[in-house]
């Protein structure tokens, strides 16, 4: 998928009353029981269905700016400088949270990338 966040798009009131939770997100959260897992690939993190992000066990994250950038940080619980750093991402690098491998985020580099 190119960019699946008008697949994966929520509204935090209209979820959290148990509403309009679009149907990937009900997918995730009913797989995630069951070991099925989803890939989403989204440019606007802030955007993405609250309940889609919160069965998601790893992020991966190639950068991001502005207010998507914040958003993103808060959810991977990253430092000050991890912050910084997701906004100067340049190719080849990534931040990366597995929770159900490290609890926290790391970052991390290609080897191959230049």
């Amino acid at each position: 998928m190119d960019d699946a966040v008008s697949l994966l798009k929520g509204g935090l009131f209209s979820e959290a009353n148990g509403q309009d939770v679009n149907p990937l997100s009900t997918w995730s959260l009913l797989g995630n029981g069951r070991g099925i897992f989803f890939i989403g690939a989204v440019q606007l993190f802030r955007w993405t269905s609250g309940a889609f992000v919160h069965n998601c066990h790893t992020i991966i994250s190639v950068g991001g700016a502005g207010e998507d950038a914040s958003v993103l940080a808060r959810h991977l619980d990253l430092t000050r400088e991890q912050s910084q750093k997701l906004q100067q991402l340049r190719p080849g690098e990534v931040i990366l949270r597995a929770s159900t491998e490290h609890p926290l985020a790391v970052y991390g580099r290609h080897p191959l990338a230049e």
